[in-house]
C-alpha cells in the first residue's frame, strides 16, 4: 500500500545494429559518405561512454515496402486477421529503454488512465499510471514493450496517450515490429496536439494491420522529427541568411543607428534587399507547408508569419530597417529557437492495445 516508488533500473549492455547518423540534428536518415576508389581510411574518435565494436559495413539502407505492398505479401503467405480478444498492455509495463532518464510518470489529469479504479486505493496515493511525457522528447530516444501472442497473424495497434506539449504541431515517432520498420508508414507516426488524453488506431482507414509471430514479439516507438525535418533543413538556411544580412547592416548602421541620417540600405546592400525578397517566399512557403502538415496555425506558423511581413515591410519601407534592427535580431533569434525546440518532441504513454478483428 502506500505510493508507488520507480523501480531500480538495470543497465544491459547489449548488441545493436545500426546505420550512422547524426542523434541531435535536422536530417532524419542516415548519413551518406563519400568514399574515393580504391583504398579508404576510417577513424571512430571516442566521444563518451565506452563502447565495443564488432564489425563495420559499407551498405545501401534498405527501405521497407509500402504499407499496401506489406499487407498484400502477408496475405498472400496466408497471414490471417486475427479474432478474439484485444491484448492491453500497460505502458509502463516497457521491458527495455534507451535511456534511464525515461521514467515511469504519475497523472492525475484524467479519471480513466490506468491503474486508476475508483475505491481500490486513496486518490491521495501516488499511482505510476504512465511513460514518457518531457522525460522522452529527444531523437533516437525509444520505449520497448513485449507482446506474447496466442496466435501468428494480422493485427492493429492502438495507443491511449497525451500529447499536450507542442501547440501548433505534433510529436512523431518511429515503429519497429521486432526490430524492423514493417513498411515505410510507420516511420512516421504524428501524434496531434489536444491538452486532453487521446485514443487512436495507428494508421488510415481503420488502422494498419501488423503481422505478429505467436509467442514473444517487440514493439518499439522511437522519436524522430518526421515530415517537419525538411521544413527545419529549409528554415536552418533561411536563418543563416538573414543572420549574414544583419550582420551586414550592422557593419553600416552601427550597434546604435543614428536616427537623422539616411542610411539608404537599398542603395548600399541591394543583394541584401535580395535577399529580404527571397526569403519572405521562402517562410510564406513553409507557413503554408507546415499549416499542410499539422491542420493548425500554433505558434510555429505565427513565428514564420510574423518573419515574412517584417522582410515585406524592409522592402517596402527600407529607411525604417536602422531603427528596427533590435526587432529583426528578435525574429531571427526566435526562427532558430524554434528549429531546436521542435525536436524536442515529448509523448505521454497510458498503455497500447494490440487489436483483434471486430474488436
Amino acid at each position: 500500500t502506500g505510493n508507488d516508488v520507480r523501480p531500480e533500473q538495470e543497465e544491459t549492455p547489449d548488441w545493436f545494429y545500426t546505420l550512422a547518423g547524426g542523434i541531435q540534428d535536422y536530417v532524419d536518415e542516415p548519413y551518406l559518405y563519400y568514399f574515393q576508389a580504391g583504398e579508404n581510411t576510417l577513424t571512430l574518435q571516442g566521444g563518451k561512454e565506452p563502447l565495443a565494436l564488432a564489425w563495420l559495413e559499407l551498405t545501401q539502407p534498405d527501405f521497407p515496402p509500402s504499407y499496401a505492398d506489406y499487407l498484400a505479401a502477408w496475405e498472400a503467405a496466408g497471414a490471417a486477421r486475427v479474432t478474439g480478444d484485444p491484448l492491453k498492455i500497460q505502458g509502463e509495463a516497457a521491458v527495455s529503454r534507451s535511456d534511464r532518464t525515461i521514467s515511469l510518470q504519475n497523472d492525475r489529469t484524467s479519471p480513466i488512465t490506468e491503474p486508476m479504479i475508483p475505491g481500490e486505493y486513496p486518490v491521495t496515493q501516488l499511482k505510476l499510471n504512465s511513460i514518457g511525457g518531457q522525460n522522452w522528447q529527444y531523437q533516437k530516444q525509444w520505449i520497448e514493450w513485449e507482446v506474447v501472442t496466442e496466435q501468428a497473424g494480422l493485427y492493429r495497434l492502438g495507443l491511449r496517450f497525451k500529447q499536450s506539449y507542442l501547440e501548433g504541431t505534433y510529436a512523431t515517432r518511429r515503429l519497429l515490429v521486432n526490430g524492423e520498420v514493417p513498411f515505410a508508414e510507420a516511420d512516421c507516426i504524428n501524434f496531434s496536439y489536444d491538452f486532453n488524453w487521446q485514443s487512436m488506431v495507428v494508421g488510415e482507414d481503420g488502422g494498419w494491420y501488423i503481422y505478429l509471430n505467436e509467442g514473444r514479439n517487440t514493439l518499439r516507438l522511437e522519436n524522430t522529427i518526421g515530415e517537419i525535418s525538411e521544413i527545419i533543413q529549409t528554415l536552418q538556411g533561411t536563418v543563416s541568411e538573414l543572420n549574414t544580412v544583419y550582420r551586414r547592416i550592422l557593419m553600416i548602421t552601427g550597434s546604435q543607428p543614428d536616427p537623422n541620417r539616411d542610411y539608404n540600405l537599398d542603395k548600399e546592400l541591394p543583394e541584401c534587399m535580395a535577399v529580404f525578397e527571397e526569403q519572405r517566399e521562402v517562410l510564406m512557403s513553409l507557413a503554408g507547408r507546415l499549416d499542410d502538415m499539422t491542420g493548425s496555425k500554433g505558434t510555429a506558423y505565427a513565428q514564420l508569419q510574423k518573419a515574412a511581413i517584417q522582410l515585406e515591410s524592409f522592402l517596402e519601407d527600407p529607411d525604417s530597417i536602422p531603427e528596427r534592427m533590435e526587432t529583426f535580431r528578435s525574429n531571427i533569434s526566435d526562427l532558430a529557437s524554434w528549429m531546436l525546440s521542435v525536436t524536442e518532441q515529448p509523448l505521454l504513454l497510458d498503455y497500447l492495445l494490440i487489436m483483434t478483428e471486430g474488436a
